[in-house]
């Protein structure tokens, strides 16, 4: 038997002018088996007023995004809305996911995520052949151990905040579109996902 449980209600369902950045997060027991989607990135409402602050990447680089509530709102330019960055528990395994979605007439060609948090860009996913579905775009990135090796942000304390980088090469254009999405995943998440990934190893 296959027990769900939605703990995060998805943006579609929800007027614009409420929509809130993240994923539906979806719990299924069946055979001890546990997969969830949590949501990473929460944008709070619209009406909220938003404020620009300036991060540092690969090193020295500044990148202005935006944010509201303390948390980042999804970017947005040219078309294109970074709106999913998350991970999924599939396997026993933490699988990072992205998404966006595009307004933009102009088809992607290509997609590339890269964690650029840190000195060196990390290449987490890249799409030579992206499909789009109701004007959104996913993927996923390697399964990875959830151990202190595997997923080191997992085991420190504290919020983790990691920038992304979203290269969305379109058809006709000589120049891609680069979006830089912060993301942050907070204390209390990481603390119910190591509970979880306990959970895994014991069954």
């Amino acid at each position: 038997m296959t027990n769900q449980v939605c703990l995060f209600k998805s943006p579609k369902n929800k007027p614009k002018s409420q929509t809130r950045f993240g994923l539906t997060t979806l719990l299924t027991v069946s055979q001890m088996k546990l997969f969830l989607i949590i949501p990473v990135l929460l944008v709070l409402a619209s009406s909220l007023a938003a404020s620009t602050k300036t991060l540092t990447v690969l090193g020295d680089k500044k990148v202005k995004t935006q944010w509201s509530g303390g948390m980042p709102k999804a970017m947005r330019t040219k078309g294109i809305e970074t709106n999913v960055t998350g991970i999924i528990i599939s396997n026993g395994k933490i699988v990072p996911t992205f998404g966006f979605d595009i307004t933009s007439k102009k088809k992607p060609v290509k997609v590339r995520v890269e964690d650029v948090t840190g000195a060196e860009a990390v290449l987490l996913l890249e799409d030579s052949a992206p499909v789009i579905e109701d004007s959104h775009w996913k993927g996923n990135s390697a399964p990875k151990e959830i151990t202190p090796d595997g997923v080191p942000w997992l085991f420190t304390s504290g919020d983790t905040l990691t920038v992304f980088r979203f290269t969305v090469e379109l058809a006709g254009d000589s120049e891609p579109v680069v979006i830089y999405q912060p993301s942050v995943f907070k204390e209390a998440s990481k603390v119910s996902l190591r509970r979880i990934a306990a959970i895994i190893k014991k069954n």
